[in-house]
């Protein structure tokens, strides 16, 4: 039974009269008493004896009634109880891990966001690479993060977020920074920096097979904030995703584009699969995708 005509009915038979009641609803007389006669044909009973100006309810009108008034306020009592259910849902704490560039970039917007729409949520950030992330995601630990790829995600409900490409900087006193893209056979003949998490370290050193001289790895990093004062001092190149600009004083330093395709990451927000998904876990993933 449809409860928009319950309330249809609820309201004909307080005004008795169809003029009055479309009033009320904001609607046009036709649809409202043909909503009427579907009712009680669905119900196989006369509700109202129709005049030319006064609807008046029959003995099972009154008896609907009271029976739809009943129902009414049983679906009103139902939708507080569930509205209030789903603030409660989006009022705990949600635990998230993060990478430090999008720690840098994204985060704040979206817990910006998070506080206007759900106030009563609270966070709790745990900060590092990817791999420590998803070890984090599999002992429970966390609830939802953000990676970077390449990872192993067989363990996880991934959702990509966007991509971003990797690029080089050295200090300001460094041969190359007067350059605003750098070639990957350059590169080779510098000190590198590079980030320690073998799935990106490793993608990293393909683009230098076969040649000569080899990648010259002088720093393995796991935060950029421990590395670009070293940098600065003009010691080597150090690669790493765009974002972590953010983090950086670029007064110091010098940044340039890696020439040739391939030279990007990909930031997915992830959870552990065929565990609990919380509403407030939902709502964070969905927001991170729109961002």
């Amino acid at each position: 039974m449809d409860l928009n005509k319950l309330v249809y009915f609820v309201t004909v038979a307080e005004k008795q009269n169809i003029t009055y009641a479309a009033e009320a609803l904001h609607m046009t007389q036709p649809p409202l008493s043909r909503a009427m006669k579907e009712l009680e044909e669905e119900l196989g009973v006369t509700l109202f004896i129709r005049g030319k100006r006064k609807f008046a309810l029959t003995e099972e009108g009154r008896y609907f009634l009271e029976q739809a008034n009943n129902i009414l306020r049983i679906a009103d009592h139902t939708k507080a109880h569930l509205c209030k259910m789903q603030d409660e849902a989006l009022s705990g704490k949600l635990r998230l891990g993060t990478t430090e560039s999008a720690a840098g970039e994204i985060l704040p917007g979206i817990i910006s966001h998070m506080r206007q729409m759900y106030p009563k949520a609270r966070f709790e950030v745990y900060c590092g690479n990817s791999a420590d992330i998803c070890n984090r995601l599999r002992s429970g630990l966390i609830d939802v993060a953000f990676v970077r790829s390449p990872y192993d995600q067989s363990d996880f409900v991934s959702n990509y977020v966007g991509r971003q490409k990797l690029i080089a900087f050295t200090g300001t006193g460094h041969r190359l920074a007067d350059r605003d893209a750098v070639t990957v056979e350059e590169l080779a003949g510098e000190p590198l920096l590079l980030p320690s998490r073998p799935g990106l370290r490793d993608e990293i050193l393909t683009w230098f097979d076969g040649m000569e001289p080899k990648a010259n790895v002088l720093v393995e990093y796991n935060q950029i904030a421990s590395i670009w004062p070293l940098v600065a001092m003009n010691i080597g190149c150090a690669i790493c995703p765009e974002s972590d600009l953010f983090l950086m004083d670029d007064r110091k330093l010098h940044f340039m584009n890696i020439e040739g395709a391939g030279h990007d990451s990909e930031l997915f927000v992830i959870h552990l699969r065929n565990s609990e998904f919380t509403p407030l876990a939902r709502a964070f993933t969905e927001l991170a995708q729109k961002q």
